[in-house]
């Protein structure tokens, strides 16, 4: 929740996959001190791809409202996981 608003992971990570280098991302929530929480976004870059975060960063704010924007954009090598596959974001590095 950012100021008073709902936002939904799977939204923002919708369009960051959409991006033609990335590979996986994963959205979070980063603590604000009046907003709640802010948006960071953990993406991983196709083989050989190298990512530019202020493009990200343009192609969100072309596509989502401001309060869904990621505040923070990290480039990581990987996604931590559990046994099944899916993304530890507890364990992400906010």
């Amino acid at each position: 929740m950012r100021g008073g608003n709902t936002i939904y992971a799977n939204d923002v990570e919708g369009v960051l996959i959409e991006h033609s280098g990335i590979l996986e991302a994963a959205v979070a929530g980063l603590p604000h001190p009046v907003r709640d929480e802010d948006v960071a976004a953990f993406v991983v870059a196709l083989p050989d791809v190298v990512l530019d975060p202020a493009d990200i960063e343009t192609i969100c704010h072309e596509r989502l409202t401001d309060s869904k924007c990621p505040r923070r954009i990290t480039l990581v090598d990987s996604l931590p996981r559990n046994p099944t596959g899916k993304a530890f974001k507890h364990q992400l590095p906010i």
